[in-house]
């Protein structure tokens, strides 16, 4: 038992240390977000792609501000897949 809860313990460590990885590359992801605003971008491939990695930050339990406020610009842009984001976000961490 002492076995399992040390590699459990290696475990929630590592994963600490990728959240905090990931924690430190918000503030790009944060200005890429602001430059598509900012620009009234459209083009869906970049703001899904964008969007799909602030949900990969959000699985990790980083900042989901980011991937909340450029979804809300997206629902202006395509309404059926901003709601999908929302689907999926709302069934893996709410």
């Amino acid at each position: 038992m002492n076995q399992i809860n040390g590699l459990i313990e290696d475990l929630i460590e590592e994963i600490n240390i990728i959240r905090q990885n990931l924690n430190e590359t918000l503030p790009t992801l944060r200005s890429e977000v602001d430059f598509i605003l900012t620009g009234h971008i459209t083009s869906i491939p970049q703001i899904e792609g964008l969007l799909d990695r602030l949900l990969d930050y959000a699985l990790f339990g980083c900042d989901d501000g980011e991937f909340r406020r450029l979804n809300e610009y997206y629902s202006t842009v395509n309404k059926a897949n901003s709601d999908e984001y929302d689907r999926i976000y709302n069934e893996f961490l709410d």
